[in-house]
């Protein structure tokens, strides 16, 4: 493998990495509504 394809290799594993950590921040975020929304409605209650 020359440099170009080392390079590309590495461009796309950190796409993938950066795609998969912006998942589970978005995971997260749905989660964290998810559970304030719950609380909410619990306090209405």
């Amino acid at each position: 493998m020359n440099l170009t394809e080392v390079s590309n290799l590495l461009m796309v594993i950190l796409t993938l990495l950066g795609l998969i950590v912006e998942v589970i921040r978005l995971t997260i975020e749905v989660m964290d509504k998810f559970s304030q929304k719950k609380n909410d409605d619990n306090k209405k209650d």
